[in-house]
């Protein structure tokens, strides 16, 4: 009897939609952005992230015992399911009208900006709505104030750009609601781009907008062009200094050896010596000590 149960929990729905209806299309009939079609009827699929949709039953729970996917009815769009985290893709609905005040969806996977829905409006291309998952593949659903756009077209964007860890989102059930839906609050359904300061200041720049104790300068010693991706550095005894710059990182060159062979050199890590020879405070010579070199973490002087 327990089998027989447990059988049947992984194929019931997880969720039974709010109050609230599907829009329709230039038919007035309701799209299939539930899924309920058991297709992708009403959608224009791009890539391979969303071959062999939609899915049937909560294979999330099929697969790892701590999540369920809290899918709607019997089918939702997981792009993970099929071909798991690699392919990449995009999932474009059909447009319609805006004739409701709010909306709602279930949105579930990857947090990352690369994994994501939108709400599009159609004619300039304009992103009203942007959400992700927050890792983990149990959907939830979020709320949508689309008042001032009543009476828009609209179309909704399911992106999956990514391919590493949690490279994947889970969608389904988007509909319409003649008032604010009540449901648990998710913690977070907007992106946030983090914000840096001094983003994209030139090395120069950089330096001037250092903030050091009273006493104290800085001045631009070297900077890019000169090094690339730098991981490490160090001062010898005579004043110069040792950088180590990271070229092969995050994957280990396929030659198994320390320093890559000649033929190979210019695809690996490699350690530079800049030295001031005039003493104005920049160098004005550069060394190539080694290169070639295969996940370059770190650099010190040592030993004479």
């Amino acid at each position: 009897m327990t089998s027989l149960l447990l059988s049947l929990a992984l194929v019931a729905p997880a969720q039974t939609p709010p109050a609230g209806v599907l829009p329709v299309g230039a038919d007035r009939k309701p799209l299939n952005l539930d899924f309920e079609a058991g297709s992708l009827k009403d959608w224009t699929a791009e890539g391979d992230a969303f071959r062999d949709q939609p899915i049937k039953g909560d294979t999330v729970a099929a697969r790892r015992g701590d999540m369920k996917s809290q899918h709607q009815g019997q089918f939702w769009i997981g792009s993970y399911e099929k071909h798991g985290d690699k392919p990449q893709g995009m999932l474009t609905s059909a447009p319609f009208k805006i004739t409701h005040p709010w909306a709602s969806f279930l949105i579930g996977g990857g947090k990352s900006e690369e994994t994501r829905v939108e709400l599009v409006l159609p004619g300039g291309g304009e992103v009203i709505f942007r959400a992700s998952g927050l890792d983990d593949e149990k959907m939830q659903r979020v709320a949508v104030d689309l008042t001032r756009f009543k009476g828009f077209e609209l179309t909704i964007r399911i992106v999956d750009r990514h391919s590493g860890g949690w490279g994947h989102v889970n969608f389904d059930d988007f509909r319409f609601h003649a008032e604010k839906p009540t449901f648990p609050v998710r913690p977070s359904a907007v992106l946030k781009p983090d914000e840096y300061k001094f983003a994209g200041l030139t090395p120069e720049k950089a330096a001037a907008a250092m903030t050091v104790p009273e006493g104290f300068t800085v001045n631009l010693f070297a900077g890019e062009p000169d090094v690339h991706q730098p991981v490490g550095f160090c001062l010898d005894d005579r004043g110069r200094l040792w950088v180590a710059e990271a070229y092969t990182y995050p994957k280990r060159h396929a030659h198994a050896g320390p320093v890559l062979p000649d033929a190979q050199k210019h695809l690996g890590d490699r350690i530079l010596i800049l030295e001031d020879t005039d003493g104005d405070g920049k160098f004005d010579k550069k060394t190539v000590f080694i290169e070639g070199l295969n996940l370059v973490s770190g650099i010190e002087v040592g030993f004479g």
